[in-house]
């Protein structure tokens, strides 16, 4: 009874275990709080842009669900890319370090879905080297 009902759960088409969606949601988790801390610690005393740092907790794990959903049927992922092209948002995100740190978290996101974790470790350690270098020659050069 048990592995039926974890065969339903997992559903008829999906190619992944239980673990492995336990270990992609943790690491996306994960990445998302690296990415609201990081923009916290770089930006967050500006108070500008529209906010979306709020959204990066919840964001990334949902990011990673919704791919881990579609790896295996095509046409969720063209019905997918569809929706996803007529959303509008409402509130505009004006700063453009904002929209660095929501490509970070898709990023991420997507790392995680597919177990690419040393790719998205090697993006992050990149980015808050180079976050970390612009600040500290942030009026120098300017």
């Amino acid at each position: 009874m048990p592995d039926e009902l974890i065969e339903l759960i997992k559903g008829i088409q999906s190619p992944i275990g239980i673990w492995e969606i336990v270990i992609a949601l943790g690491f996306s988790l994960i990445a998302a709080i690296a990415a609201y801390f990081m923009y916290q610690l770089f930006y967050g005393s500006r108070n500008i842009g529209a906010g979306v740092h709020r959204t990066f907790i919840v964001g990334g794990p949902a990011i990673t669900v919704l791919l881990l959903a579609i790896q295996t049927s095509i046409p969720l992922s063209l019905g997918l890319l569809g929706s996803l092209s007529i959303v509008r948002f409402r509130t505009p995100v004006k700063d453009p370090a904002e929209i660095g740190f929501l490509m970070l978290l898709i990023a991420s996101s997507i790392c995680a879905a597919t177990s690419n974790y040393l790719t998205a470790g090697v993006l992050f350690a990149l980015v808050f080297v180079s976050l970390g270098v612009h600040w500290l020659t942030r009026n120098r050069f300017s």
